[in-house]
This record gives structure tokens, C-alpha cells and sequence, in this order.
């Protein structure tokens, strides 16, 4: 896949372009269509089996001998468009990252923008700056499985097209929510695509992940969801409008863990 850093544009740094190389057993990322029949039949209990929202985010833990781990980050983002994948990697992968990052944290300035969060630092091009330290993250085998269902497969769509479509990631960057910065604005990401395909044909287009670099909590500024906020439409809610009726609520979670989302799903940084 090769990936182009728009965000790197944004802060005014030239373009980064770099290939990521697909990680070892990711043929086995691919669903045969025996398996996509299985999901298709066992998706309703699936997501009847989730915890119900008034708990939150749903968290499913990292387990490699889960052969239904696929399964089940799909079944909540299909009811809430949000789900949390745990300790997904270990702590010296952790610091690993941050150490290769810290430099780059260090000599970039605080963001004045309200739009993306006064009071943080924001980086683009992590592979590009970090090397092999990111790739437990952008290439997490789990990860890359998700991303071939939900985007490969379309097995959220309500019409999956019968060919495999090619999928690639577009932007990587870290955010750094320093003490004193408000809440973020509710946002779809998928709004900044012009032409919203989601809307006019049911496909899924983007899935965004966050990485917690630390423990992620509602005090420190972790990410915020509304559940089941993908199935609006899409000018339903206007992100410079305050809606008091709209319930979102913290992706708490560990060092090591992700927040995986649907394009359409509202979601902001918290304030710290």
C-alpha cells in the first residue's frame, strides 16, 4: 500500500511518501467464501451477544488463538460504529514508538487551530519518521484483517460488491493533547470527503484506528464516541453546533490499545 501523509501538509512539512510492506501471514487475512457465508449468518447473534451501550465503548481483548476475534470488532462496529481492541501490543513497542518520536514531539510547536485542537502538538509521517518501531502498529495483524473485512470485503455494507475492492492507509500522525486543551469538535472524518460514497452506495470507504501511547482516560483527554452515530445522515449534526441530546462517551483504555472507528461515526479528543 503505498501511503501519502496529508496530514504533514497540513503542519507545512513536505510530502512523505513511503511503501508499507505487507506483513508476514497477511494472505491469511483474506475471507473465503465459506467464511463470509458463516459471518453473514452468525452476525445477528453476534451482535446481540455485545454489552449493551449503556456500558460504553465496547472493548474486545487481543487474543491471537481467537479465531473469532475478526468477528467480534466487527460485530460492534456494526451496532455502534466503534469498538476497542486491548493491549494490543506490548509496552516495549510502546516505548519503542515514543522514543523514535520523542525528538520529533520535542521540536514541533503547539497548534493554534481550534479546528484541530489548540493546546496539541500534531506529527505526520510516523512510518516515515519512526521506521520498523511503527510497524507493529500500521501493519498490527488484526488490524490488517479488519481492514480487508470492513473495507476489502465490505461485510458491513448492505450491499457487498461481489469483487474484493483494494484498500490502502492514507494518513498517519500523532496528537499530543497537552494539559489545558478543551474538547475537540465532534467530527466524522468521512465528511472531509467531498463526494460522500458511503451515503450514495452503502460502501464503507475508511476506518480509522487511534493509538493509546498511554493509559487513555476521560481526565487526560481520551477519545470520544456516540455510539451508533454511523447510521445518521450525514448533515444530521453539525459539528459548530452544540447538541445537548448527542451522548458521547470515553474510549478508556491501556497503553498499547486502540480505538477503531467507522468513517461515519462522530468522535473527538477529550479535553485533558
Amino acid at each position: 500500500a503505498v501511503a501519502h501523509d496529508i496530514d504533514a501538509l497540513w503542519e507545512g512539512d513536505a510530502a512523505h511518501h513511503y511503501l508499507l510492506a505487507p506483513p508476514a501471514g497477511a494472505a491469511s487475512a483474506r475471507w473465503s467464501a465459506a467464511r463470509v457465508r458463516d459471518f453473514q449468518s452468525s452476525q445477528g447473534s453476534r451482535v446481540r451477544a455485545l454489552p449493551p451501550r449503556e456500558d460504553g465503548v465496547v472493548s474486545v481483548p487481543m487474543d491471537d488463538a481467537d479465531p473469532e476475534l475478526v468477528e467480534k470488532l466487527l460485530a460492534a462496529l456494526h451496532r455502534d460504529g466503534v469498538v476497542v481492541l486491548t493491549r494490543a501490543v506490548d509496552m516495549a513497542q510502546v516505548n519503542r514508538l515514543k522514543a523514535e518520536l520523542r525528538p520529533h514531539v520535542d521540536a514541533r510547536p503547539t497548534a493554534k487551530s481550534v479546528q484541530l485542537g489548540a493546546h496539541t502538538k500534531r506529527l505526520g509521517a510516523i512510518v516515515a519518521r519512526a521506521g520498523e518501531a511503527a510497524y507493529p502498529f500500521v501493519a498490527h495483524p488484526a488490524l490488517v484483517a479488519l481492514c480487508e473485512a470492513v473495507l476489502g470485503r465490505q461485510l458491513l455494507s448492505a450491499r457487498p460488491p461481489p469483487e474484493r475492492m483494494d484498500w490502502t492507509m492514507h494518513i498517519s500522525q500523532l496528537i499530543n493533547v497537552q494539559p489545558g486543551c478543551d474538547a475537540m469538535g465532534l467530527h466524522r472524518d468521512s465528511n472531509y470527503i467531498q463526494l460522500d460514497v458511503h451515503d450514495h452506495t452503502g460502501l464503507e470507504v475508511e476506518l480509522g484506528c487511534v493509538w493509546a501511547l498511554q493509559e487513555f482516560s476521560a481526565e487526560v483527554g481520551a477519545t470520544r464516541a456516540v455510539l451508533g452515530s454511523h447510521n445518521w445522515p450525514r448533515f444530521w449534526m453539525n459539528a459548530e453546533r452544540n447538541y445537548p441530546d448527542v451522548v458521547d462517551v470515553p474510549a478508556v483504555m491501556g497503553a498499547g490499545s486502540c480505538i477503531i472507528s467507522l468513517g461515519q461515526t462522530w468522535h473527538a479528543a477529550g479535553a485533558n
